[in-house]
């Protein structure tokens, strides 16, 4: 009868590389089909702005970033009433419908608020650095068909 494989030490290596050579071959992999790292469009369009326009984009920043995470939060809490209205016994259905729909409407208030801050960013932007702006969200939007059209392949298999 052999030894486990903690006691030995050749099947420990083997066993120790054989997870190592697991890991790095998902970490390529996953790099692989993950394409480029999406930058904001905010940063790639002040890599190159003036410093009175950095300090605009701060100051929308700055002023947003607590309200955009409070809506993060509500939209924790309206997924949490679906997880809830999902489990519950009895189940009931206009519950999880309700729960749906507060869902879908906290998701919009998120979208428009993002919007809004879109808008306010594009309005303190002069004509060259608006043009950039359109031109990395076309190369975004061009990223995400290649990416949808990747995973579509994928499937395929």
């Amino acid at each position: 009868m052999s030894a486990p494989f903690w006691k030995s030490p050749l099947k420990l290596i083997l066993t120790a590389s054989l997870v190592l050579n697991l890991f790095l071959a998902s970490v390529f992999v996953g790099k692989l089909f993950r394409g480029e790292p999406r930058q904001s469009a905010a940063r790639e369009v002040l890599k190159d702005a003036s410093p009175d326009l950095r300090e605009a984009v701060r100051e929308i920043r700055d002023l947003r970033r607590q309200a955009f995470r409070d809506k993060q939060q509500e939209m924790q809490q309206a997924r949490q009433r679906i997880y809830e209205a999902v489990k519950a016994e009895p189940f009931d259905e206009e519950e999880l419908r309700a729960a749906q729909a507060a869902l879908m409407a906290e998701f919009i208030r998120v979208r428009r608020f993002v919007a809004d801050s879109s808008v306010e960013l594009a309005g303190r932007l002069g004509p060259e650095d608006r043009q950039k702006l359109a031109e990395f969200l076309q190369a975004r939007e061009e990223d995400r068909k290649r990416r949808r059209e990747r995973r579509r392949k994928s499937r395929e298999f």
